[in-house]
């Protein structure tokens, strides 16, 4: 599909959900696990084929005489109005004005894009009522072969990685998996690229003049072009690519919510995964199976499974004893086993690896909690972005690459309270706040 119905349902799309319980940073020394979903995406696609697969046909404009409860599927722009659960990881979001997503209880008097299986878990598990604004639906069948084709891919998976873990065709499989989602919701291309020799350059500036957007001239003669690209016969499949983030988030909530009602606390997720107690896992599988019918645990599509990679192990169980959480992408857990064996899991986003652990070493006596503490504090740390063997490049449009001679960046969560874009109520400031101080070498975009 292509023009508006494309842009109104892309708008009902949503990203996999990143965040610290109730958006605050948090300090624990409880017995957490790693509890992450089997190939979320590829689950998605299987769950979506046994309820029928893909929707077929063209979409129709929602009527107040439309019967949704007749229809396949459906898309829409809604207002919230009212909400009878709360949850520390609400089930959707609302963007602010800069397009950031807020994931958020307060949706009463919101106008929110919905599908069919988001608006399912809004009226499931938060409770909502709510006032159909204008939308569109689908009524001409689903094809389900996506889960065959699913299916077969994830069983040929194991079947490679059982037989030789280092294959490399194992990692091929999961790419076609992850890309079966990926290509049905491809964005537009607004620019094309060309490269034009010196005796066409002329004519070629003459002929396309009116869709230039810059050019560069590169080091062999030729001139490297950018053009505007037309994006109005933009098509891709972006009803697929909705209907699968929105499943993979259906199999997200039934675990979280479930979770929260029996008091299992969890401290954080990122789209596929989310720091759990140790200790009620087991509980958790057993509700679940009493209220889904369905194993919860295990290593096959739709099952969750507890690992922590970073700690080597034999077969024992890892968990974090010590972990802070200060935002989306960043936190540290520190590890042990049953055999005392310590090892750290860490995420700072925007900060290489490397760059942490010199960072550590030098100032922090080699521990990296030390660190967080500070950040967890609110004070500001600054990092060398080519500390720690790391090497930053900077590639102009002429091709040269050039390394980058001096590149910092400070990463700071302020102890303040702001004022957000879509709800004018106070919350704590959890998102990441970089100062990026580099020399004339880099560009607006990398200082930014």
């Amino acid at each position: 599909m292509a023009g508006v119905p494309r842009t109104f349902i892309a708008n009902c799309t949503v990203g996999g959900r990143v965040m610290c319980a109730d958006n605050k940073r948090s300090h624990t020394v409880k017995k957490l696990a790693d509890f992450d979903g089997v190939s979320l995406y590829p689950s998605a696609m299987k769950r979506l084929g046994e309820l029928g697969g893909y929707l077929m046909g063209a979409p129709k404009v929602w009527t107040k005489d439309t019967d949704l409860s007749k229809v396949d599927g459906y898309f829409l722009k809604i207002m919230v109005n009212s909400l009878g659960k709360r949850y520390k990881f609400p089930v959707t979001r609302v963007k602010d004005d800069k397009g950031g997503c807020h994931w958020t209880n307060d949706l009463v008097d919101q106008e929110i894009f919905v599908d069919r299986f988001t608006l399912e878990d809004l009226v499931k598990h938060s409770k909502i009522t709510y006032t159909i604004l204008q939308g569109y639906y689908f009524n001409e069948g689903r094809n389900p072969k996506i889960d065959e084709t699913i299916s077969t891919l994830f069983s040929e998976r194991l079947r490679i990685k059982k037989a030789d873990p280092n294959n490399p065709m194992q990692l091929i499989i999961k790419l076609m998996m992850n890309s079966s989602y990926g290509k049905t919701g491809l964005k537009p291309i607004d620019c094309d690229v060309k490269y034009v020799s010196p005796n066409k350059k002329t004519n070629f500036i003459q002929n396309h003049f009116n869709h230039i957007k810059c050019g560069t001239d590169m080091p062999n003669g030729q001139s490297r072009i950018e053009l505007y690209k037309e994006i109005d016969t933009h098509y891709n499949r972006q009803q697929c690519a909705c209907e699968i983030l929105s499943m993979s988030k259906v199999i997200m909530n039934e675990v979280m919510c479930l979770a929260e009602d029996i008091g299992a606390d969890i401290e954080y997720t990122d789209t596929d995964s989310m720091h759990i107690d140790f200790d009620k896992v087991d509980g958790l599988a057993d509700a679940f199976r009493v209220k889904y019918g369905r194993e919860l645990v295990g290593k096959q599509l739709g099952q969750f499974h507890v690992d922590f990679d970073d700690l080597a192990k034999d077969g024992g169980e890892v968990w974090a004893k010590e972990s802070y959480f200060l935002g989306k992408k960043t936190y540290i857990d520190e590890l042990t086993d049953e055999k005392g064996n310590k090892g750290y899991h860490i995420r700072m986003k925007g900060i290489p690896g490397k760059c942490i652990a010199a960072k550590v070493k030098a100032e922090y006596n080699d521990d990296p909690l030390l660190l967080y503490k500070d950040l967890y504090e609110g004070k500001p740390v600054k990092f060398d972005l080519k500390s720690g063997g790391n090497c930053c490049f900077k590639t102009g449009k002429d091709h040269y690459i050039s390394t980058v001679e001096t590149m910092t960046r400070t990463v700071c969560f302020p102890l303040v309270l702001k004022e957000t874009h879509t709800n004018k109520r106070k919350h704590e400031e959890d998102e990441i706040f970089e100062v990026a101080e580099a020399d004339e070498e880099c560009s607006e975009e990398e200082e930014k």
